[in-house]
């Protein structure tokens, strides 16, 4: 598996790919070696490496956007780990997300190595191992606080609170000094399940000494403390009460603390609980099997159950808040769910973010919900209906004042994020020649004295569509960006072979581009521009002597001269030209 790096540029005529030029690098310090998530939100993948050794944290995915269509999943780029693939001894997970675990199925099957983590974290990986027949085996439960050895790696996994159970930040310990990986954490001091993120040992190791810490820069742009999960329950509680019919509450359906509030504000009412979606009854599953989500029996009901009871003793537990074009939410919203429908006197709770980049998803999905007569709830009119897993500023300050580091890297984030971060910890004692920002690519050389960017290696995405890992360059993406927005025309026709002259056609096609059965002229004159060229041939159409040109050609630079004069457009245009 591998794709061209992130640096590369392509343009409308050729590739040029960014050369890589190897760094003399001291062989006792510590390699740190971004391959996702710095510089971006999402897709996190780290290596950090020492005396030949490479151990992977975190191995993520992120979702496509309007710009990769078609595309499924998009994961990192290892076409350095490859090169390396025995010399990898282990992947550390901090916690179960999508951005954290995803890319495994895809990533692992190169290294079969084992993969360490809590019991959640590893139940929801054992889900996407079974799904892509993965061997099991190879997942290693650890414990919080009790340390564990990969290769070289001494390490121990510590609790974090987050918007998902059992997340961890974890301790790296070399022969050079400990380093602190935070995952992504907030402090929630008063967590519905009572576990409180460990600061004690975080303040410990920081006594000890820490060399480095990286850490989560997600809400470094919010200032003050994050809030804790329980504030989530009095907003539940409200819209709940005041809810005249069917309650859909949509949120994520990793969150199972946030769906644990949802249970209980329903059972509290009076109402029956439906799990709905895939994703949302499997890791509820695996939840409740490890003992990290308690729903009582007899009100848990399935969706085909619903139409037994009264409309306003139902609450469904949906996936879908992200406004999804094939979750479940989206069907109901559409009335296409064969069980769930919505009407007047229903409510739909979001409770969970606006992630930037859907925001014109879930505001389409309200307005179908409006259109329904549905009355909905989300972040945008009543904040309280959701909070942040992320650190705000004064918890980062917090994670800096515990571990007290000698050097400092910002983690997870956009270049602003990163570079704001890194501020913050300077003005929290922070030497400024002892904290650099990096993105993904960049390798990083940390020795007991010093910090520093050697070389960037190859690095970028993988877009991963249907069965197929790796097999969409940029320049497929590209042509399907250029169909997606321009369309396609294709020009059928055939030839005498030795003369060239058109014997039969040419018929037009076209998707995409304009409505053919209202605009017969239009077409007519395409056809007359295409019969134009290919009697007047090559001199006639501009090419140069010394060209080879085909009939195709021909037709080509026809059909684009003719979008070009008339509407302004650049149709991808694909000749079948039959010669006789």
């Amino acid at each position: 598996m591998s794709a061209p790096p992130e640096s590369r540029q392509i343009d409308d005529d050729q590739e040029q790919e960014e050369v890589y030029v190897p760094v003399p690098h001291n062989p006792e310090a510590l390699q740190i070696l971004p391959l996702g998530g710095l510089g971006e939100i999402g897709m996190n993948l780290m290596v950090y490496e020492t005396r030949g050794k490479l151990l992977l944290v975190d191995c993520g995915l992120t979702f496509p956007s309007h710009e990769n269509p078609g595309v499924d999943v998009i994961i990192p780029d290892i076409s350095y780990l490859q090169e390396r693939k025995d010399d990898v001894v282990g992947i550390v997970l901090t916690h179960g997300h999508e951005d954290h675990i995803g890319a495994l199925p895809f990533i692992w099957p190169e290294f079969k190595c084992p993969v360490f983590g809590t019991s959640f974290t590893l139940g929801l990986v054992g889900l996407k191992f079974q799904e892509h027949k993965l061997d099991a085996n190879y997942l290693r439960e650890v414990r919080h606080r009790e340390g564990f050895q990969a290769g070289p790696f001494n390490l121990t996994l510590y609790y974090m609170t987050h918007s998902i159970v059992d997340a961890s930040a974890l301790a790296i310990r070399t022969h050079l000094g400990t380093v602190i990986h935070t995952g992504d954490f907030k402090f929630d001091h008063t967590p519905i399940d009572g576990r409180i993120s460990d600061l004690f040992s975080m303040a410990k190791l920081g006594e000890e000494g820490v060399l480095c810490l990286l850490s989560d820069s997600t809400n470094v742009t919010h200032t003050g403390s994050a809030l804790s999960e329980q504030s989530v329950r009095p907003a539940l509680d409200e819209v709940m009460g005041r809810a005249k019919g069917l309650v859909v509450t949509a949120t994520f359906s990793s969150n199972i603390l946030r769906i644990q509030q949802i249970v209980d504000s329903a059972v509290a009412h009076g109402r029956k609980v439906v799990l709905n979606g895939r994703s949302m009854e499997s890791n509820v599953s695996v939840a409740r099997e490890l003992g990290f989500i308690k729903i009582p029996p007899e009100s848990l009901i399935t969706v085909k159950q619903v139409k037994e009871h009264a409309r306003d003793k139902v609450c469904i537990v949906s996936t879908g808040s992200q406004g999804e074009p094939n979750s479940s939410l989206m069907r109901i919203a559409h009335g296409e769910h064969k069980e769930i429908k919505l009407g007047q006197d229903d409510m739909v709770i979001l409770s969970s973010k606006f992630i930037p980049g859907n925001e014109g998803a879930i505001w389409g999905l309200i307005n179908l919900l409006y259109d329904a007569g549905v009355d909905v709830v989300h972040e945008k009119d009543m904040p309280s209906i959701h909070v942040s897993g992320h650190a705000p500023q004064d918890d980062l300050k917090m994670m800096l004042a515990l571990t007290r580091p000698e050097f400092f890297i910002p983690l997870h984030g956009e270049p602003r994020h990163l570079h704001l971060h890194r501020r913050l910890a300077i003005s929290m004692g922070v030497k400024d020649h002892k904290t650099l920002v990096a993105e993904n690519g960049d390798r990083v050389e940390l020795d007991a004295e010093s910090v520093r960017i050697l070389e960037r290696v190859a690095h970028g995405r993988v877009f991963v569509d249907g069965k197929g890992v790796g097999d969409i360059c940029d320049i497929v993406m590209r042509d399907r960006r250029h169909l997606s927005q321009d369309g396609m025309v294709a020009v059928v026709m055939v030839v005498e072979k030795d003369t060239g002259k058109l014997l039969e056609g040419p018929e037009i096609l076209t998707r995409g581009v304009i409505h053919e059965d209202e605009n017969p002229i239009f077409l007519d004159e395409m056809r007359q521009a295409v019969a134009e060229a290919i009697k007047i041939g090559p001199k006639g159409m501009d090419f140069n002597e010394d060209e080879e040109v085909g009939a195709n050609d021909l037709a080509v630079r026809a059909i684009r001269r003719f979008f070009k004069k008339r509407l302004g457009r650049r149709p991808v245009v694909l000749p079948m030209v039959m010669e006789m």
